[in-house]
């Protein structure tokens, strides 16, 4: 199946999003400029006076654009940027013709192009056609400024736009059948989350339900892969202790070995590394791994404390087994809880 398409980084909606912010931010003035990440730009504008910010956000592979009526506090990690168009005045907002972006033009010469290109959503400051400033600076393309880029009619694209149903300056936030948010240029038979005719409410408004959608999804993602790789790491533990308990248990006695070292003292010669000798309690030959540093009796001492330390060392294994096997079944609890769950809390 294929994913539902959201506008909210479409032509057609993005043309709409530029002119209802061209009649908002007209002969306003840019005060300040700031990154708060690498994924996060914040313009701060006065408007007659009045505070307006313009947040742009680059995460889950898409772009967010938000404009509020706001003031702004300004954090210890802010990063100035565009620092040239401090204090200038915005002559006006151009939407570009055949391009998914347009510009803020401060007078003749300075503009902020914010190319709405979804996962490579990016604003970048251009003075006389070359680019001064860029958001997201990794994007190596962005530093270089190309007209076509924006003014270049591609005829096909346009008509290909003419059978795409639309209601101008109408805008939906619907819920698709997977739990998505899109935005909507006209009316379907989707679940509908809300409706306005405003493209910078609307604009606000899928930000608003999105964001927090995704980042529950990503943190539910993240924690689930975290506790399958804990469980199969749990499960694994589990096996190699239940393992060594069973060979512990099940090996020939430590004791029986040191008795029959004892009895064969004079066939046994140090700085040898195994022997065999015949086991007169399975009446089987059976061979033997020695210390090589070691003489018979030592070597027989050496088996006798292994056998004292075998319960100890079984006790502690079983300990280890039951903190496992406790561990596992919280874990499992938790992912079949992280599995079914709607809400970040």
């Amino acid at each position: 199946m294929q994913p539902t398409i959201s506008f909210h980084q479409h032509f057609l909606f993005v043309q709409q999003l530029a002119q209802a912010l061209s009649a908002k931010i007209t002969n306003g003035i840019l005060t300040d400029a700031l990154t708060t990440s690498k994924n996060e730009l914040v313009l701060l504008f006065s408007i007659h006076n009045k505070p307006l910010i313009i947040k742009v956000t680059a995460l889950f592979q898409q772009g967010f654009i938000q404009i509020e009526d706001t003031e702004y506090r300004k954090g210890s990690n802010a990063q100035p940027c565009f620092i040239n168009l401090f204090n200038k005045k915005i002559s006006h907002v151009e939407m570009h013709p055949a391009n998914r972006s347009f510009a803020i033009h401060f007078g003749i010469k300075h503009q902020l192009i914010f190319k709405c290109y979804n996962a490579l959503i990016n604003v970048i400051e251009v003075e006389n056609n070359k680019v001064v400033d860029v958001f997201r600076d990794a994007i190596q393309k962005d530093w270089q400024y190309n007209a076509d880029e924006f003014y270049k009619i591609d005829e096909l694209f346009l008509q290909s736009l003419q059978a795409i149903p639309i209601t101008q300056n109408q805008f939906w936030i619907n819920k698709t059948s997977t739990d998505e948010f899109v935005l909507n240029l006209s009316s379907n038979t989707q679940m509908q989350i809300a409706y306005t005719t405003n493209a910078l409410e609307a604009t606000n408004l899928y930000a608003r339900y999105t964001l927090p959608y995704l980042a529950f999804n990503q943190k539910k993602e993240s924690l689930i892969a975290t506790l399958q790789s804990e469980i199969q790491k749990l499960k694994k533990q589990i096996e190699q202790t239940e393992l060594a308990i069973n060979q512990l248990q099940h090996n020939a006695p430590y004791e029986e070995t040191g008795h029959l070292l004892m009895a064969n003292l004079e066939a046994i010669t140090k700085g040898v590394k195994q022997i065999e000798l015949f086991d007169f309690y399975t009446q089987k030959n059976r061979l033997i791994k020695l210390k090589e540093d070691l003489n018979a009796a030592e070597n027989a001492a050496y088996y006798y404390r292994k056998a004292k330390n075998k319960k100890k060392e079984i006790a502690e294994l079983e300990i280890k087994l039951l903190a496992y096997r406790t561990k596992l079944n919280q874990s499992q609890i938790a992912l079949e809880q992280t599995m079914q769950a709607t809400t970040l809390k």
